[in-house]
């Protein structure tokens, strides 16, 4: 599942690795979010929320492949 974190990243004019220091994780761990490789953890998801002004479920939706 690619899920939308990379767009609210965006949106908030942060790199991956700025994303990761916020959250306490590193760099690859963002990424591999953004491609769907892994999935955050939940409380990771609600602080994600947080800084990005969204749900959890605006963070899970699926994009659509280009």
């Amino acid at each position: 599942m690619t899920v939308a974190i990379r767009k609210y990243r965006k949106k908030a004019l942060l790199s991956q690795e700025e994303l990761g220091a916020l959250l306490e994780v590193s760099q690859a761990a963002v990424s591999q979010w953004e491609t769907g490789a892994s999935e955050p953890k939940i409380e990771l998801l609600k602080t994600m929320a947080q800084i990005f002004g969204c749900t959890i479920d605006d963070l899970l939706k699926e994009e659509p492949q280009i």
